[in-house]
Formats: structure tokens, sequence, C-alpha cells
């Protein structure tokens, strides 16, 4: 059993002019692809907290929630020689604006940044955990698209 850790984040889709989902997926510090998430600040809700980290990580401000569904997504990791368990609960967010960039202050954080559709997404994401949780956001995007 190893320490809890737990973040935030938002899922960023933009529906390009085919009406195709793109999935903006970063490049973090430590060389993974991935969603922007991070950590939640004292008094911040999971709301609040993944809307700051979307922006400190990819300048989006402007973003509509669907319907508040949560995916979450468990992995584990070692650091500095301590097992961590972590917990990351992500939103779905329509942008409506696919022009991205980090903030400078938050440079440091993101090494780059792309938009793209499902399957390069997938090829591209770096942990099982996070392509297993875009394969329920597809399914989940299908099944609310075709209510």
């Amino acid at each position: 059993m190893g320490i809890k850790d737990k973040s935030t984040g938002i899922i960023p889709i933009f529906v390009n002019d085919n009406k195709e989902n793109l999935f903006l997926v970063v490049l973090h510090r430590d060389g993974h692809w991935a969603f922007p998430k991070g950590h939640q600040k004292i008094g911040e809700s999971d709301l609040d907290t993944a809307k700051r980290e979307l922006y400190e990580e990819t300048g989006v401000e402007d973003v509509k929630l669907k319907n508040l569904k949560e995916f979450l997504e468990f992995y584990s990791f070692e650091k500095n020689g301590k097992k961590y368990d972590k917990k990351v609960k992500y939103f779905i967010g329509f942008v409506f604006d696919n022009k991205t960039k980090t903030p400078n202050e938050f440079k440091h954080e993101i090494k780059r940044m792309k938009w793209l559709n499902y399957s390069e997404a997938l090829d591209i994401i770096t942990f099982t955990e996070s392509r297993n949780m875009l394969n329920e956001v597809k399914k989940y995007l299908e099944e609310i698209t075709c209510k």
C-alpha cells in the first residue's frame, strides 16, 4: 500500500469543421503524454482545480464542461524511493478555440501539447490507464451523441 495521491483534470475536446473530436494531450515534464491535471490547493473544489490546471498547462480558459461526468484513472508509481497510489478525476471539457499556449510561468511543467483525433491520441498517450480512460470517454461521447 502506497502513499495516497490525488489530482484533478480536464480532458479538453475541440470539435473541428468535420465534426471530429480532437483531444488535447500534453507532454509533462516527466516525459509522459497525458491530459492536463494537477493537485488541489487548499479550499479548491475538484472543478476549480481542474479549470485552474487546464489554464496553467494549456492557456485555455473558455471551457464548457459536459454534464460534470467524472472519469477516474488509478495507477501507482515510485518517486524518491516511495510508492504512491494515484487517483486522478477528470471532467470532459469542450473548448471553442484550439489555440493553446502554456503561460510562461508554467512552461517548466509542460514541454509540448497537441490536438489529436482519437486514434492519434490513443497512440501517443504513454500509460495504459490513460488509454483505457480515453476509450471510456470515446464510448461516452458516442452514447450522448446518439441520444
